[in-house]
Formats: C-alpha cells, structure tokens, sequence
C-alpha cells in the first residue's frame, strides 16, 4: 500500500477536488432557493386576507340582467331562423 505525501497531489487532483466543493455548493444554493420559496409560499400576507374579505363583504349578489332582443331590419331573419 502507497501512502501518498500531501505533496504528491497533480492538478488532476486539484481540479477533482475543486469541482466537488462547485458541485457540492451548487446543490446547496438549488437546496435553499426550494426551501425559502416553500417558506414564502406557505406564508400568506394578512392584508390580501382583508382585501378577499371585503371584497367578499362588498360582492352583492346582482340579478342577471335579460338581453333585449336586437332590433331587426325588415330585409334581417331571426338569428335562430334555422332552429325553426
């Protein structure tokens, strides 16, 4: 078995090395971005709360309104003159 000197490392080594530490910070900023936008998404500001209740408050319930019928011209069929 060959013990290795801490001066026997090449560039190889080095480059190895310095890919996994990329690597290894590359997933923990992808890990923490997940983690603060399931936080934020989880959290719901209280003033969009009040805004949906009042709008809930301020919604009336209105009757639908009937269309009137359009007014044709004597050379106009009813729109519905192939139903009949």
């Amino acid at each position: 078995m060959e013990i290795h000197n801490p001066g026997d490392y090449t560039a190889a080594d080095a480059f190895a090395l310095a890919m996994l530490c990329v690597m290894l910070l590359s997933m923990g900023v992808i890990a923490m971005l997940f983690f603060l936008i399931r936080k934020s998404s989880s959290r719901r500001d209280a003033q969009v709360d009040e805004l949906l209740e009042e709008l809930a408050r301020d919604e009336k319930p209105q009757p639908a309104a009937s269309i009137p019928a359009p007014i044709l011209e004597d050379w106009e069929k009813e729109p519905d003159w192939w139903k009949k």
